[in-house]
């Protein structure tokens, strides 16, 4: 018949092989867990990145400013574009005045291609009655030196709301896959286009941006790589 203290010593043994067990256990899964943190990288790598376009002037003349850094304005700003012209117009500060477009800060080195799908929401609407038949382009442009290049991604929307609209108009595009080399920039342009039928003539087109988070005139493109920007926070222009 066994002792007590057989017993004893017994029960220790398969305690302590049992404690062993389970620092194994938390070994292997602390390494495991190591492991798939090096091979996918930090938990941002894959996030998108979104430019806010904004009515602070550019870090290039005559260009508006576009950044990370959510817009804020209490009263969004307005774009007001005449339908009379040759389509696609661009935006315009006031009807028939002077163009309007956005320009991004420098770009950080080591930044990835930008081949994934391009999304513009765009806060704008067209004059009542609904019978303007306008809707909006969205073409993103690589800067480089003192050369804006042409559209790499242009992507047209539905027919707009009547002006004040509740909600952006959104409208995709997959770009030509585009490199980017230390200091380059990225340029949105927004323009009016026909939509849902022929665009009315002698009409306008209201747009708003510069607004904060879900409300009137968040208007940004959003792209589908994450996208660093010279100084970190894309919210400081750098001039030219």
């Amino acid at each position: 018949m066994m002792s007590v203290h057989a017993t004893q010593l017994r029960t220790n043994a398969l305690a302590a092989t049992l404690r062993l067990r389970a620092l194994r256990r938390s070994a292997v899964v602390a390494l495991v867990a190591s492991l798939s943190a090096v091979a996918i990288g930090p938990a941002h790598a894959n996030a998108a990145t979104t430019l806010f376009v904004h009515d602070a002037a550019g870090g290039v003349s005559p260009y508006k400013a576009a950044d990370t850094v959510q817009g804020s304005a209490p009263t969004a700003p307005t774009t007001v574009t005449s339908t009379t012209g040759t389509v696609p117009i661009q935006w315009t500060q006031i009807s028939g005045g002077s163009t309007v477009a956005w320009i991004s800060p420098p770009l950080a080195a080591g930044n990835p291609a930008v081949s994934g799908t391009v999304t513009c929401s765009a806060w704008a609407g067209e004059a009542a009655p609904a019978t303007t038949n306008a809707g909006t382009r969205c073409t993103v442009h690589k800067y480089s030196g003192t050369t804006e290049g042409a559209a790499f991604c242009t992507a047209d929307s539905a027919e707009l709301p009547t002006t004040p609209p509740s909600t952006a108009t959104p409208a995709t595009c997959t770009p030509t896959s585009t490199t980017f080399a230390t200091g380059d920039r990225i340029v949105v342009k927004l323009w009016v286009i026909a939509a849902g039928g022929t665009l009315a003539t002698g009409k306008t087109v209201t747009g708003y941006y510069d607004g904060a988070a879900s409300v009137l005139g968040d208007s940004s493109v959003q792209f589908s790589e994450n996208l660093t920007f010279q100084g970190g926070a894309a919210s400081t222009q750098l001039q030219n």
